[in-house]
């Protein structure tokens, strides 16, 4: 088993998630559609050709473990702002 491909494989599947979670309910399908289908389509043909099913299929768990820890911690009391139509623009002089 190859500790280095599982380290980075871990921390990309981690990071995916976490950005799937952390955008805006209206644009999840273009973070999914964007980010985590060419990812995860990419390491498939990755650990077929090379051989590293294992240590992919490995990765994702630790990934997924990873991600429900930070949602245990961090996320559910915090979920994401919805749209940019809360950002308030202060110093404009709207006379």
């Amino acid at each position: 088993m190859n500790i280095s491909n599982l380290v980075i494989l871990t921390i990309g599947y981690t990071l995916a998630l976490l950005a799937l979670n952390r955008t805006e309910k209206k644009r999840r399908w273009m973070t999914a559609v964007f980010v985590v289908l060419p990812l995860g389509f990419l390491t498939y043909r990755w650990a077929i050709f090379f051989g590293f099913v294992a240590e992919t299929l490995i990765a994702a768990g630790l990934s997924f473990a990873v991600f429900l820890l930070f949602l245990v911690i961090y996320g559910w009391r915090n979920p994401p702002l919805d749209s940019s139509e809360a950002i308030k623009v202060i110093g404009q002089d709207d006379d």
